[in-house]
């Protein structure tokens, strides 16, 4: 027996997507049709469990401690971020056990969560994906804060997942998602301009927000991210996002291991980042390649959109 990996695919997400009053237009509602091909296709491959990987916004971990990667192995919720809705969801213990293990025997050194919290980069794909009910192995990639896990690491990390998938000793039908990206601009402060006295700040990529302040926080980020729709921190370079989509089409892992990190961001912005989910999962289904449903830019989000099918045997 092993887990068979019976669908896999990856979906960009966006903050501002449920957003009342940002209207997607067509281009959001080419986007969302394309999901629920994907949606559909997911429910007829009937798995058993998903493997996500994601990335996080300083909501599951902060500059107090910020791993390259964190696997969850028993609680998951949901912070209900950016009106999503706030869930309690099922970890498949026994995988994400396994997974870990054959992580750590990979020379890999992941953190671990028994009690982890996902935002939206990590809850948007659970909700329009409709896997609320299925259980998860939650796998966070650091997107957010340097120092980055390469991208030769991050596809590293897949391909040590799959062969985690491939020698466990249990029948399981699984799914493996990815979530992030495309090109889109996440204002980040860096660890050293960060000041104690400025509570909120503090708090917000530190400490952690006190859950009596998350409501008018989480009204003050939505404020402040859709001031800036429209202006030079709305950055999506569709040629950018075409491009690594047709490698992740062709299966080409070498082509975008030897992506310039730097230039990735220079031209599509700090979002770009999350690509690293995106080839985590590619590496997990060995690069069989990937069909792309569709891709738009979708400006009144600020993101590239796109969504991938991935082959898997």
């Amino acid at each position: 027996m092993s887990a068979e990996v019976v669908f896999a695919g990856s979906l960009s997400h966006s903050p501002l997507m449920f957003v009342p009053g940002i209207d997607g237009g067509a281009e959001g509602k080419r986007y969302k049709t394309a999901v629920e091909t994907l949606r559909a296709e997911l429910a007829a491959a009937e798995a058993d469990t998903a493997v996500i990987f994601f990335p996080d916004h300083f909501r599951a971990v902060r500059y107090d401690l910020m791993p390259a990667f964190c696997v969850g192995l028993r609680e998951l919720a949901t912070w209900g971020d950016w009106y999503l809705p706030e869930l309690t969801l099922r970890v498949d213990t026994s995988l994400a056990s396994h997974i870990l293990a054959g992580l750590l025997g990979d020379g890999f050194d992941p953190a671990f969560s028994v009690d982890l919290r996902i935002d939206h980069g990590g809850a948007q794909p659970v909700h329009v994906l409709g896997l609320e009910g299925t259980a998860i192995v939650p796998i966070l990639i650091n997107c957010a804060a340097p120092p980055l896990p390469s991208l030769q690491r991050s596809i590293a990390l897949g391909k040590s997942v799959g062969a985690a998938l491939a020698s466990f000793p249990e029948a399981r039908r699984v799914a493996v998602i990815g979530s992030g990206g495309l090109s889109h601009h996440v204002p980040l402060p860096l660890w050293q301009e960060l000041d104690p006295e400025r509570s909120e700040q503090w708090d917000a990529f530190v400490a952690g927000i006190p859950d009596a302040q998350r409501t008018e926080v989480e009204r003050r980020r939505v404020a402040r991210m859709m001031a800036t729709l429209g202006t030079s921190e709305t950055r999506i370079d569709p040629v950018l996002d075409k491009d690594v989509l047709d490698m992740l089409e062709r299966g080409a892992l070498d082509e975008l291991a030897d992506l310039d990190p730097t230039d990735l961001v220079a031209r599509g912005g700090s979002g770009m980042n999350e690509i690293r989910a995106w080839i985590a999962a590619a590496g997990a289904t060995a690069a069989r390649g990937a069909e792309v449903v569709d891709y738009v830019a979708v400006w009144p989000w600020a993101t590239g959109m796109g969504v991938i099918k991935s082959r898997v045997l």
